[in-house]
């Protein structure tokens, strides 16, 4: 990954988690506010947040 300030996470639930815990490895930090997940199908959601570096 790029340094950048902001990370944008947009995945299923399993990657989700890793996504975030690997951003969070590198010093982002998850915005609460930004989360919220949607139905892809009767069974499946996506995932979004928005990361900061400090």
């Amino acid at each position: 990954m790029t340094d950048r300030k902001w990370r944008i996470i947009d995945e299923n639930k399993k990657k989700f988690y890793d996504a975030v815990a690997e951003c969070e490895a590198q010093g982002y930090t998850l915005i609460p506010e930004s989360f919220s997940s949607y139905p892809i199908a009767s069974q499946y959601a996506h995932y979004t947040c928005l990361m900061k570096k400090e």
